[in-house]
């Protein structure tokens, strides 16, 4: 299970390596997810626009599994525009249940596969 576990963090690190950081689900910081008409309190419920689960075959964007599942939405930050004028970009990005768990908690899968 150790090398299991093992494999599935250096997945996350060799995906993530083009991601200044990973978030789970919606943020303030992206202006499609947090509008400014949207408010408080329906930005806590989610919004209605990120707030469940869908079935997906595309391969997970933090870990790179190929496998069909459930697929959250997540945001990732990436530096774009080098040379000449480098700027922080918040991008959306679909998350395996394991990554979901992982990012959210610090929570390794007991079970993991890539493809």
């Amino acid at each position: 299970m150790a090398t299991n576990q093992e494999a599935f963090k250096a997945a996350v690190k060799d995906h993530c390596r083009v991601f200044d950081q990973v978030c789970v689900g919606v943020t303030h910081s992206c202006e499609t997810c947090n509008p400014d008409d949207v408010d408080e309190d329906e930005f806590a419920n989610g919004s209605g626009l990120w707030d469940e689960a869908c079935f997906g075959t595309r391969p997970c964007a933090t870990c790179g599994s190929s496998l069909a599942g459930d697929r959250h939405h997540g945001h990732a930050e990436m530096t774009v525009g080098f040379p000449d004028a480098p700027r922080k970009e918040w991008v959306h990005i679909e998350m395996c249940t394991d990554c979901v768990l992982y990012f959210a908690n610090d929570d390794l899968p007991e079970s993991w596969e890539s493809s």
